[in-house]
């Protein structure tokens, strides 16, 4: 009884320091973690508490998570309070009735925490309980070995003594990819991979490792960029925003990057229907990058996302823009991989965006009632700006709908003209 009543404290205590947290963010105080470490700080104490589990030492593991949730930013603090919670529930379970449950919540609290060894053993615990874990159960497991750097021989040992389908599946999966030629994943830089596979802290943690170790400018921004990202996912927006700031310091040669990522931040907003929020992302990718292979999609998606809210205006200046002066990207600041393309951009460029930026201010002048305007533009994208893109027929079918829009709009104009002279 003693033992729930100090697990409950010590749950109560976390959850109130996530309040607490939060209620100085709030306030707008001062962070006292440096964010490009923060991240790397709170993995060390979900690892340290996930050792603490592995060892069966819960007072310390709750003190530990504690100390998240009274010293670190919300997004992390509440990761904590959430493990502490599991933590709780499996210590309060029977240790022998509900063996297998506890010992799955205990391994699940240690992959939360990303203590990979703890969460391998207590996920075996289990399988040595009843024979055989849930799909989900059984990925986890077999996830953590490969992030233990387990060898083939322990992934077909575990399918041979525990013959579940999801066990032989991954090993002949395994061995299929290691029969295979090399794919154009493989020429990745392999802790890129590791991200590419699973964006956790730890691989966060290595690929930060490589790229110090690394003196290829172009090696580091990657890493850079992909931590960034990593962190965004995971909600820490000062951490990644921190990243972000970093890689224009120290590769400055490789701004395209950030141009990238500014650019697919705010498509995953517009996915979303997020618009404002996207308008301010398509913004800084068009505005702060003027020269990337970005910038004409971003300023396109700028004008789309500022028409979807109603602001008009601002759309047609921002299409006027890009119908004005179109830009050829700069092949300094491309990647060495990228120039090629960019060359035969130069020589032979794909208007897209052209085409979409007149068609869009000829549909806006339509809904104002500006017909000649809308007329005028809308011949614009069909004569001057056709489509002109990889795929033949999406240009065929443009080239058909552009040209009866135009057809449309030329008969609408003249019954205007001739409403009006009737009057």
């Amino acid at each position: 009884m003693n033992i729930s009543w100090r697990l409950a404290m010590s749950v109560l205590l976390i959850s109130l320091c996530v309040i607490v947290g939060s209620a100085f963010g709030a306030a707008g105080k001062p962070e006292v973690m440096d964010p490009l470490t923060t991240w790397e700080r709170a993995l060390e104490k979900f690892q340290s508490a996930g050792q603490f589990i592995a060892d069966e030492e819960w007072k310390e593991a709750l003190e530990c998570l504690a100390n998240v949730g009274r010293d670190f930013p919300p997004v992390y603090a509440k990761r904590a309070l959430l493990m502490a919670d599991l933590l709780e529930r499996a210590i309060s379970l029977d240790q022998e009735q509900a063996k297998q449950e506890r010992f799955r919540i205990l391994a699940l609290a240690c992959v939360g925490l990303e203590a990979h060894a703890g969460a391998v053993k207590y996920y075996r615990a289990a399988l040595q309980v009843d024979g055989k874990l849930c799909d989900s159960d059984a990925t986890a497991l077999l996830t953590c070995m490969e992030e233990l750097k387990a060898d083939h021989k322990e992934f077909e040992a575990l399918a041979k003594e525990y013959p579940q389908p999801r066990f032989r599946e991954w090993v002949e999966a395994t061995q299929q990819r290691r029969e295979q030629p090399r794919g154009m994943d493989d020429n990745r830089w392999e802790p890129v991979n590791a991200v590419f596979r699973t964006a956790s802290l730890t691989n966060l943690k290595r690929l930060k490792e490589a790229a110090a170790e690394s003196t290829l400018a172009g090696r580091q921004a990657d890493a850079y960029q992909h931590i960034a990202n990593g962190l965004r996912e995971r909600g820490d927006l000062v951490g990644a925003e921190a990243w972000e700031a970093k890689l224009i310091a120290e590769v400055p040669e490789s701004l395209e990057h950030i141009a990238r990522l500014h650019y697919s931040r705010g498509n995953e907003l517009e996915a979303e229907g997020n618009w404002a929020e996207a308008e301010r992302w398509f913004r800084s990718a068009a505005d702060t990058f003027p020269k990337s292979r970005q910038s004409e999609n971003a300023r396109m998606m700028l004008a789309i996302a500022l028409e979807k809210q109603g602001k008009q205006l601002e759309a047609v200046q921002e299409c006027l823009v890009l119908l004005d002066k179109p830009t050829v990207p700069d092949v300094e600041l491309v990647n060495v991989r990228d120039k090629e393309f960019v060359e035969v951009e130069k020589g032979q460029r794909y208007r897209e965006n052209l085409h979409g930026a007149a068609t869009l201010i000829s549909k806006i002048y339509e809904k104002q009632g500006n017909l000649s305007g809308a007329l005028k533009f809308a011949r614009l994208a069909h004569e001057e700006f056709p489509l002109r893109s990889f795929c033949g027929t999406c240009d065929a079918q443009s080239k058909a709908a552009s040209r009866k829009r135009v057809a449309e709009l030329r008969k609408k104009n003249n019954d205007e003209r001739v409403k009006q002279k009737n009057k």
